[in-house]
């Protein structure tokens, strides 16, 4: 539509020059006249071709295109538009799209209307004259002019069965990847040198990067993984890279929470039970988890949390690769790759009586020790931009963390690992940047500064002033890690400016380079 305008005024322009010519009489007037009249007949004719070369592009598309401008006028539509919707370009060109709504001439619902009034893109599915059978996926994107107000509106629409070809397409992409072998090295899922990682996981610190090299060694194996962390460190993503990484990826993924099936049910929930079991059962029967898993993977997630004697039944379908059934006399042969994880020091468990020694050493045959976040260098910064784009997504927000958003997030050791961080990120981009921008006060305000070394060990040979005083210390060393100025830090700690200069000169601190 610009170059349109374009060559209509370089058109004007030149018929008033012709008009020019021939009203003059002077041949250096005419010879100037003739010289600018081809320099604009040459622009005119690189523009047209320009025109032409767009409209050739956007003709060859197979997706259907309509242009309108900021009055709904349906400017351009190209030969996708009108080949798959019987319309004619004088039926729509010049017509607004509510009249085209009215007459039944329109091939979407009203996206145009609704991105002019959100001034936001759309995305919606829509049928061809409200057809069922024509259901296409429906983009409409505004575009703006240099104040900032919608000029144009651009309504692309493509055919539902374009992503059923892509859905099939990549499910065989899949299962070739999953019969890949050794030989291929490393599969990438995601362009990253981390090797096999799922779009979940984010990190590129030497500690993570130990993980994804063990992931990489167990995932086409059968062999049982233990995964040990503490709370929050992504236990089970980990799980669920080995399993969609492995030759079972098209098979059950059961994932049991050892922790949240009380004692009583806890054979009939992993092995079922057969009819007329005890009172209250199913007429007929119930399958267990244990059955539902076979053929696949098995995640027993919080295995230290299991009961002592299901312990023993435990190792022994394990071991046995069978079960029977409660109230069963058929044993039930099992093909399972089986993965625990836990955040319990389970060797500590197994000194304490509360946890067999012979089930550890079962399902110790590949540890993976994940890392705390406070050890992945690097990390912090990298999942918290991750989760910032996640939730500017889906709340429709613009958050950008600042440099120095970054270096206080990285100075705490974020006791609840990458599952305090996604909360603290969601907090900050829902509630404290309504400009954008988060300030760091409220960064502050979501720390634990409570948990931060928080546990001093007994010491005979310290009087309890002297601890106390240590502690005070050790407490506001931390603090100062996150203050810039004595305000920020008497925010921080709760306490007035002066009680916070006092306590500093009394245990030799400052506020160094803040």
């Amino acid at each position: 539509m610009l170059h349109r305008s374009i060559m209509l005024h370089a058109e004007d322009r030149i018929h008033v020059l012709i008009t020019r010519l021939r009203e003059s009489a002077a041949p250096p007037e005419r010879q100037a006249l003739l010289d600018e009249l081809t320099e604009i007949e040459a622009s005119v004719h690189e523009v047209a071709h320009s025109v032409v070369d767009y409209q050739h592009v956007m003709d060859e598309l197979d997706d259907n295109i309509l242009v309108a401008d900021k009055d709904e006028v349906v400017l351009y539509v190209n030969d996708a538009y009108i080949r798959h919707t019987g319309i004619a370009p004088e039926q729509i060109l010049g017509k607004r799209i509510t009249e085209l709504l009215e007459t039944g001439t329109y091939f979407t619902d009203p996206t145009v209307p609704e991105v002019i009034r959100s001034r936001k893109k759309v995305m919606k599915l829509s049928s061809m004259f409200g057809r069922p059978d024509s259901l296409g996926f429906v983009t409409g994107v505004p575009i703006f002019d240099d104040a900032g107000e919608i000029q144009y509106v651009v309504a692309c629409n493509r055919g539902v069965s374009t992503f059923k070809e892509l859905r099939d397409n990549f499910v065989h992409f899949v299962e070739a990847v999953n019969n890949l072998q050794g030989a291929a090295g490393h599969v990438q899922m995601v362009p990253n040198s981390s090797g096999i990682v799922t779009p979940q996981m984010v990190g590129e610190s030497p500690a993570i990067q130990r993980v994804y090299d063990l992931i990489e060694n167990v995932r086409q194996t059968t062999a049982t993984v233990l995964i040990t962390g503490e709370s929050g460190v992504g236990k089970e993503l980990i799980a669920d890279a080995i399993y969609r990484t492995s030759s079972r990826a098209e098979k059950p993924f059961i994932k049991v929470n050892c922790a949240s099936i009380p004692a009583s049910l806890f054979e009939s929930e992993l092995f079922g039970y057969e009819r007329g079991s005890f009172s209250g059962a199913n007429a007929s029967g119930k399958q267990g988890l244990f059955e539902a898993a076979n053929n696949g993977t098995l995640l027993l997630d919080e295995i230290g949390e299991m009961p002592m004697d299901m312990q023993a039944k435990l190792l022994r379908a394990i071991q046995n690769n069978e079960i029977t059934r409660v109230g069963g006399i058929r044993p039930i042969k099992l093909d399972i790759r089986y993965i625990a994880s836990t955040n319990c020091d389970l060797k500590k468990k197994v000194r304490e009586g509360t946890f067999r020694s012979d089930l550890y050493y079962r399902l110790h045959v590949i540890p993976i020790q994940v890392p705390p976040l406070r050890e992945r260098e690097g990390d912090v910064a990298r999942l918290s931009q991750h989760f910032v784009s996640e939730f500017n997504k889906q709340y429709h927000k613009n958050v950008v963390l600042s440099p120095e958003n970054i270096e206080l997030l990285e100075n705490y050791s974020w006791p609840g690992n990458i599952r305090e961080l996604r909360n603290v990120m969601e907090y900050l981009v829902v509630c404290c940047a309504p400009n954008g921008h988060v300030d760091n006060s409220y960064i502050y305000g979501t720390f634990d500064l409570s948990n931060q070394n928080a546990y001093v060990e007994y010491d005979p040979d310290q009087s309890l002033n002297d601890a106390i005083t240590a502690y005070e210390k050790k407490y506001l060393e931390n603090a100062l890690r996150y203050a810039r100025n004595l305000k920020e830090a008497s925010q921080i700690l709760n306490i007035d400016p002066s009680t916070v200069s006092r306590k500093l000169r009394q245990h030799g601190l400052t506020l160094q380079g803040k």
